[in-house]
């Protein structure tokens, strides 16, 4: 599997980027590939979506993500838009409604990106911790899970159950003629131990996270198949005050700590994640 973010700053670097993975796609039409299309970014804008400083993300995103979409729209690939969580866009109240904006963001990627055969669906819960099917749902710091009035979408298969009731609504708010398709795979490569963060925003290093259910074909509620998507070992962030790419959230409580920069190599984290292995 191939996770590559898809929507560099300029028009130029998306036309390189894309150029380079293309030729190696092709170079390679033997091999399948499946492709989970700018993990994490949908989330920045469709969550604040009057903070000015997520503006330029948007215009990148709503710019690059289609043709994103389109170039890589070849025999061998089969793409999905990563969807985030249902920790993140499962949320209503006070007047939000992240599921019906999630889901018009979703929509209107799919259709600037024009006809697309290989176009599958959704991915989910991408380098996050949540589980497929666990009920009630997880205890957060503040929460009640058997009384999730603001998010339903307790868990992945709940959050996937909303999805496909506000896409289908989506595609009636704007009169679409046809239906994007609606399949999903879900990244279990953290997900293995419930219960390890205080808060559902907690998402940098958790301490005590492990790998969850193996990559496996699914085939139901819409689920394509489970896939484990987040590299182990790889840092979400740097725990260290003063440090290169130091940021707050990968100091919390709940984090692994010393953590390295974003992307960097820990061999500690890489044992941890084996050492919970349930």
């Amino acid at each position: 599997m191939l996770r590559h973010r898809a929507s560099p700053s300029s028009r130029l670097e998306t036309a390189l980027t894309m150029a380079a993975i293309v030729d190696i796609i092709r170079a390679n039409s033997h091999t399948a590939f499946s492709l989970i299309i700018e993990p994490n970014a949908m989330a920045s804008f469709v969550t604040n979506p009057n903070n000015a400083s997520c503006s330029h993300v948007q215009r990148s995103y709503r710019q690059n993500v289609p043709l994103a979409l389109k170039k890589l729209d070849l025999p061998n690939v089969v793409t999905y838009l990563d969807a985030a969580h249902g920790g993140i866009f499962g949320w209503r109240y006070w007047g939000i409604d992240y599921p019906n904006s999630a889901s018009d963001e979703m929509l209107r990627t799919w259709t600037a990106a024009g006809t697309l055969t290989q176009f599958r669906g959704l991915a989910v819960n991408v380098g996050s911790y949540n589980a497929w099917d666990l009920s009630p749902g997880e205890t957060f710091d503040g929460e009640n899970p058997t009384c999730p009035d603001d998010n339903k979408a307790r868990s992945e298969i709940l959050y996937l159950q909303i999805l496909r009731r506000t896409l289908q609504s989506a595609l009636k708010r704007a009169n679409s003629t046809s239906a994007m398709p609606f399949h999903a795979i879900m990244d279990t490569s953290r997900s293995g131990v419930q219960g390890i963060r205080s808060h559902w925003t907690d998402w940098c290093n958790v301490k005590e996270a492990s790998f969850g259910i193996y990559p496996v074909a699914f085939g139901k509620d819409n689920l394509d198949a489970f896939v484990w998507a987040t590299m182990p070992g790889f840092s979400d962030g740097a725990s260290e005050v003063g440090s290169i790419g130091y940021t707050p959230d990968c100091a919390l409580v709940d984090s692994f700590k010393p953590m390295p920069a974003r992307g960097m190599w820990s061999q500690e984290y890489f044992e941890s994640l084996f050492r919970w292995f349930r």
